[in-house]
């Protein structure tokens, strides 16, 4: 049943395509004249939605990214081309309703936010003759920080937009390479990033070379490849210098930060948390450390009921949440457990917060 507010249209507007379609086919038939008027026929009285035609451009082609694609990024920019017929995209991510999106000299270049695992990303097309056609991307969000999120699905493959192979459609309308001055663009607009990586400034906290749009003070590549410019940790200390110097001088490391690992726990460009942290700081440590989550690593009473890890104000720094970070170093320590302190005989440890 046709649903109320849907219109059908028929497919008397493709009538000189099939015009020139039945005239090309009659003159190849010498006999079957009858069946093929039928057939003319009946695809004049079939809904435009209901036709497919192999070759045909449906009026929406999803350029990238590919479906079924693995990124490690939140956000994820969506370009697609509509040839110049549909006048709106609606788009919609994990059922939420984004702002219908306009064509612009017939492409649409979108920038959205994923969460982890996988993202459906539905599209629907609103061409000037009112008909709505849909596609669907399939996204796998992964994280470094979940066994359940570590490996996508069968079938799912990592993608990566700056590569030659992907940026080549772009370069119509976008400056693809990245410029001497992008080291110092002065301001955001006169970066070539920024036309599509605008959406990052949209988080609470942003990291330094982003702020001020300095992309290629850790990417580099030649040919539109833009890559990290060397190792991870090597980058990261190339600023944070003094930071590492300290902290490789402890006797404990936190795993990550021994294997240089910055990112696992550090979103390198934006995050709504402080220090870029991908999750709530006591979020992030149960991520690894769920075991801990009941505060009976610390004390436990005979309610079974342990010490708080969150939803308290931290006696040292009554301003802000209790958190792991509260006892816990998450780089380097001296102590054993990455404490804070030496843990003694613990009473005179927990006399630094409480008073008994």
């Amino acid at each position: 049943m046709k649903q109320p507010g849907t219109v059908e249209i028929y497919a008397l507007p493709r009538l000189k395509y099939l015009k020139s379609f039945y005239g090309k086919m009659k003159k190849r038939i010498t006999r079957g004249g009858f069946s093929l008027s039928i057939i003319f026929i009946y695809l004049l009285a079939v809904p435009v939605s209901s036709w497919s035609f192999r070759g045909k451009d449906s009026g929406l082609q999803i350029m990238l990214p590919p479906d079924k694609s693995v990124v490690s990024e939140r956000l994820i920019g969506v370009v697609l081309s509509t040839h110049g017929n549909p006048e709106t995209v609606l788009l919609t991510v994990n059922g939420k309703d984004y702002p219908p999106l306009r064509t612009k000299d017939s492409y649409i270049c979108k920038e959205i936010g994923l969460t982890e695992g996988m993202n459906k990303i539905d599209l629907r097309v609103v061409g000037k003759d009112g008909v709505n056609k849909g596609k669907t991307l399939s996204i796998f969000l992964s994280s470094a920080l979940s066994e359940r999120l570590k490996s996508p699905p069968a079938g799912f493959r990592p993608y990566h937009f700056h590569r030659s192979e992907h940026v080549r459609e772009c370069s119509r309308c976008h400056e693809m390479k990245a410029r001497q001055s992008d080291a110092n663009p002065g301001s955001p607009e006169l970066s070539s990033c920024y036309a599509c990586h605008k959406e990052i400034t949209g988080y609470r906290f942003m990291h330094g070379s982003v702020s001020v749009w300095s992309c290629t003070r850790c990417h580099s590549g030649s040919d539109n490849e833009l890559g990290s410019a060397g190792p991870v940790s090597k980058l990261c200390f190339s600023c944070h210098y003094n930071e590492m110097k300290t902290w490789t001088a402890r006797k404990h490391a936190h795993g990550p930060f021994a294997l240089g690992a910055c990112t696992i726990c550090h979103n390198p460009h934006a995050s709504d948390d402080p220090f870029f942290l991908r999750k709530k700081t006591t979020d992030l440590c149960l991520s690894c450390h769920a075991d801990k989550a009941s505060g009976a690593h610390v004390v436990s009473g005979f309610s079974g009921s342990g010490h708080p890890v969150r939803g308290r104000p931290d006696p040292r720094n009554p301003k802000k949440e209790l958190t792991c970070a509260s006892c816990h170093n998450p780089h380097a320590s001296d102590f054993a457990f990455l404490l804070f302190k030496d843990l003694g005989d613990k009473s005179s440890f927990c006399r630094t917060c409480h008073t008994f």
